[in-house]
C-alpha cells in the first residue's frame, strides 16, 4: 500500500506541483523582463504577473512580494516625475504669458499648477508684479495721450497754453516715460 501512495505522490508532482513551479518560474522571468523596461506599461505588466505568483502562494511568493513593492515604488517615482514635469511646463508657459502681457492666461496656469499639487506662490507674485506694471504702463499711456490731446487743442497764439503743455511734457519725461 505504501507504493500506491508514493505513486499518487509522484503523479501529483508530475501533473500539478512541477508544472505549477515551472509556470511560477516562467511568470517570474517575464515579470523580471518587464521590470527592466522601467516604463509604466512594463511596470504594470510586471505587477500583474507578480500578483499571480503571490496569489498562487508558491515558493517564489516572498521574492514576488519584494519585486511587487519595487515595481510600486518605481511607478510612484514615475508619477512624481511626470507631475514635476507637468508643473515645470505649466510654470514656463505662465512665464511666457507674463512676458506677452497675457496676465489672465498666466493666472489660469497658476490654477492648473495648484491642481497638479505644485506650489504657485512665487509665480503668483511674479504675475501680480507684472499686472501692477501693466496697470502703471496703461495709466502712464493714458496720461500721455491726454497731454498730447491737450497740446493739440492749444491755439497757436496761446503762450500760457504752450507753457502749460511744456510743463506737462516735462513731468511725463521726468517720470521715466
Amino acid at each position: 500500500e505504501g507504493q500506491g501512495t508514493k505513486r499518487e505522490d509522484a503523479q501529483k508532482y508530475l501533473t500539478q506541483i512541477i508544472p505549477q513551479r515551472q509556470h511560477e518560474e516562467e511568470l517570474l522571468g517575464k515579470a523580471n523582463l518587464d521590470l527592466r523596461k522601467k516604463d509604466r506599461g512594463g511596470l504594470n505588466d510586471a505587477l500583474d504577473l507578480l500578483g499571480q505568483i503571490i496569489q498562487n502562494g508558491g515558493p517564489r511568493k516572498p521574492e514576488a512580494e519584494r519585486l511587487r513593492q519595487n515595481a510600486q515604488d518605481a511607478l510612484s517615482t514615475l508619477d512624481k516625475q511626470q507631475r514635476d514635469q507637468k508643473i515645470a511646463s505649466l510654470q514656463e508657459s505662465a512665464r511666457q504669458m507674463i512676458k506677452q502681457g497675457d496676465i489672465s492666461s498666466a493666472r489660469t496656469k497658476v490654477d492648473e499648477i495648484k491642481q497638479a499639487g505644485g506650489d504657485a506662490t512665487p509665480l503668483s507674485a511674479e504675475i501680480e508684479r507684472a499686472a501692477t506694471a501693466q496697470k502703471s504702463a496703461a495709466q502712464y499711456e493714458a496720461s500721455y495721450q491726454q497731454v498730447v490731446q491737450k497740446y493739440q487743442q492749444i491755439p497757436a497764439d496761446d503762450k500760457n497754453g504752450l507753457q502749460g503743455a511744456l510743463a506737462d511734457f516735462q513731468s511725463i519725461a521726468q517720470s521715466g516715460g
